[in-house]
């Protein structure tokens, strides 16, 4: 917002969607972008860790989503009721070595409700299809994985952007090597994609600006945001 609110200019309504998860690869990108085509988003902007990551795919996490498209949530809701009674709250329930603040009829009946919270989360799991390992090694898959979900991003949205990380390790530097040039061939002759390469931040490089083993936080937030933002920016003057 900082980067769009820019004095003496109207304020941009700007309703901001996330649908990514930790560990995602591109070859989960094209369908997420189907299944929840329904949004109608004016733009996509792809965040990319290029390869790092490899978590097992919705569907092969859970039986329901794969049957129906939907995250169950009744096993976190009984869950987290559990710990309520249990522990008077639910963030204590997360904790370790929580002791109980509830008298012994709400221990007991938070246990019994957290248990069958588990028990149909297990269940849900049992029935997934089989969890297969994700890895982005093979650059040209990875690229090519990566170019059609830029694709079917500018058959939904007016406009694309696509944001990629720093290079770290020997893999990012192999699938930075094989999709940017392709993505900026692609740029070339596509007025609605923006590519927005961070690999010239040194601060993303920094350890003190991580929360934790890959999550960026503090500065490295804001100068992320402070490229991506003019990108979309950008788009959106042109495609006026």
């Amino acid at each position: 917002m900082l980067a769009t609110d820019r004095p003496g200019r109207p304020v941009r309504q700007v309703v901001p969607l996330t649908l990514a998860w930790p560990g995602a690869l591109p070859d989960s990108y094209v369908a997420t972008l189907e299944h929840f085509s329904y949004l109608a988003p004016d733009y996509i902007c792809f965040f990319d860790d290029l390869g790092v990551g490899g978590s097992a795919l919705p569907a092969e996490r859970s039986g329901l989503f794969a049957r129906t498209g939907y995250w169950p949530a009744l096993p976190v809701v009984l869950q987290e009721k559990g710990m309520l009674w249990r522990f008077g709250s639910v963030r204590a329930g997360y904790v370790r070595g929580s002791s109980s603040t509830s008298g012994i009829v709400r221990q007991l009946a938070g246990t019994g409700v957290q248990f069958a919270g588990r028990a149909l989360s297990r269940v849900d799991r049992v029935v997934a299809g089989q969890s297969a390992p994700h890895r982005a090694d093979n650059p040209e898959r990875y690229a090519t994985d990566l170019m059609q979900a830029v694709d079917v991003a500018l058959a939904h949205a007016r406009g694309v952007v696509v944001a990629l990380s720093p290079t770290e390790s020997p893999l990012q530097s192999a699938n930075a090597a094989a999709v940017v040039p392709r993505l900026k061939a692609r740029a070339a002759t596509a007025k609605r994609l923006r590519v927005v390469d961070l690999s010239d931040l040194p601060l993303l490089l920094e350890a003190s600006q991580r929360l934790d083993d890959w999550n960026y936080g503090g500065d490295a937030i804001a100068a992320v945001a402070n490229r991506i933002a003019p990108a979309v920016i950008d788009l959106i003057g042109d495609l006026r």
